[in-house]
């Protein structure tokens, strides 16, 4: 059952990129859904499978974006290996924590697949533009991370507040 939420939010984050993308952007810059999608299952999992799941969201975004294969699954795994380990030395327990680390998450991801493909020769844009755009991405996608990640504290505390009915 864990693994069919973690598809429908996947393809549901995958096809709200795509299709509202567009209408969603401030100027250039567009919150990363799936790299919200893919913090939020690194966070909850926390567990070695959760990085498996992150590495496929990055190769659907390889797939579906123009670029070249395997820098986007690359710094998915990276950054969800890191955030992984952070929450194993740190509390993100508490909200704030989360919608910090998934703002962080999406920073660090534009700025490292963006620099990566700068290094490859892709975008004609300056390294200077490529950290600002980071920039705006992770602040976007933070103050999108605000709802998505209240609706997900409701869920978990409505699924934990039944599994503790059920064990009295």
């Amino acid at each position: 059952m864990r693994y069919a939420i973690i598809a429908v939010m996947i393809y549901l984050a995958v096809a709200v990129q795509t299709t509202f993308g567009n209408a969603i952007q401030i100027g250039r810059i567009s919150p990363q859904i799936p790299a919200m999608v893919a913090a939020a299952i690194v966070l909850l999992l926390g567990r070695n499978q959760s990085l498996v799941i992150a590495a496929l969201i990055g190769l659907l975004e390889d797939a579906l974006w123009p670029g070249r294969m395997g820098v986007a699954t690359a710094w998915y795994l990276f950054l969800s290996w890191g955030l992984l380990e952070t929450t194993e030395r740190f509390d993100l327990q508490p909200l704030n924590r989360r919608i910090a680390a998934t703002g962080l998450f999406a920073t660090l991801l534009a700025l490292g697949t963006g620099l990566t493909r700068y290094t490859f020769g892709e975008p004609t844009v300056d390294p200077t533009v490529i950290a600002a755009s980071a920039v705006g991405v992770g602040l976007y996608t933070t103050a999108l991370a605000i709802p998505f990640w209240l609706v997900l504290h409701g869920v978990e505390s409505t699924l934990l507040h039944r599994n503790a009915r059920y064990q009295v």
